[in-house]
Order: C-alpha cells, then sequence, then structure tokens
C-alpha cells in the first residue's frame, strides 16, 4: 500500500510518498511513512497528520514546524495538537508536547517534571540524570511555559 503525506495547506501537495508493507496494521500506516519520511531526511513542514498515530515513532530530527498534528497521538494514552518542541544537541533528546515533556526515554507531565525531587531524577538514570536535570530544568520548563504548553492543565487546576 502507498501512503502519502501532503500539505496540510494546499491538500494536492505531496510532501512525501512511500510503501507500507502489508504486515504493518493498517492504523501504523502513517507512523511508518513518518519514519521513512524522517529517515530519507524529507521536510515534512506543513504536513497534514490529523489523527496519525505517533505511537513509538522514531522523529528525532524531523521538521514538523506548521504541520497539523492536531489528534495525533504521541502515545495510545496521549493525544497531541501541536507540533512537539524538539531540542537535541543535549545529552538525551527532549520533546515537549502540549502537556508533557520526554527527556530519552521518560515521559511525564510537566507537572511532574516540576514536581520531581532529587531522588525521583537519580532513579531515573543515576547521577547523568541529576546533572542533566540540575543544568536544564529551569529552562526546559521555562521554554514549555513561554510556548504556553501545559497551559490547559494549570487552568483546570485552578
Amino acid at each position: 500500500m502507498k501512503v502519502q503525506i501532503v500539505s496540510r495547506w494546499e491538500s494536492s501537495r505531496v510532501l512525501y510518498e512511500c510503501d507500507v508493507p502489508d504486515e504493518i496494521d493498517s492504523g501504523l500506516h502513517m507512523r511508518h511513512a513518518l519514519e521513512q519520511a524522517t529517515a530519507s531526511g524529507a521536510n515534512l513542514s506543513g504536513a497534514y497528520l490529523t489523527v496519525a498515530n505517533l505511537t513509538g515513532a522514531n522523529l528525532s530530527r524531523a521538521n514538523l514546524s506548521g504541520a497539523n498534528l492536531s489528534g495525533s497521538k504521541w502515545r495510545i494514552d496521549i493525544t497531541i495538537n501541536r507540533a512537539p518542541l524538539q531540542l537535541s544537541g543535549l545529552y538525551w533528546m527532549v520533546y515537549i508536547l502540549d502537556h508533557h515533556m520526554q527527556i530519552g526515554c521518560e515521559l511525564h507531565t510537566l507537572a511532574e517534571w516540576d514536581a520531581f525531587d532529587d531522588a525521583r531524577i537519580v532513579g531515573m538514570d543515576g547521577r547523568n540524570a541529576l546533572r542533566f536535570w540540575r543544568a536544564h530544568k529551569v529552562a526546559l520548563l521555562a521554554l514549555a511555559a513561554s510556548d504556553g504548553r501545559g497551559m490547559e492543565a494549570a487552568k483546570e487546576v485552578a
């Protein structure tokens, strides 16, 4: 089966196209196409990805600026509506989602990251995690807040 990733502004404009092997579940066709596009260095800015299941997708280095991700799944239980903020070049890749942040393999809500004490961070990956978190916590949470990430969850609590 052939899958196309099209522009959110011009649906006739194909940004990337690939064949999906028959053994891949139909709900994961778009994820496969996104991973292939990312691996090939395709520019996916402005892609239409509404309700795509991105669970487990490796999108590091993907250019998704301006992509419509409304209702897409980062993981089975986490729906996103905006392209993640992606930070590379640090010890771990960092993805800041609508209400969550993933650092390496650790995925938690922004509120949880903010509340973690040193012992909890050490439990993630020892001293490396603690050094990383002490060096970057303020900047990462400030970046999330300045981009309006996690704001709806904060309003619900208030």
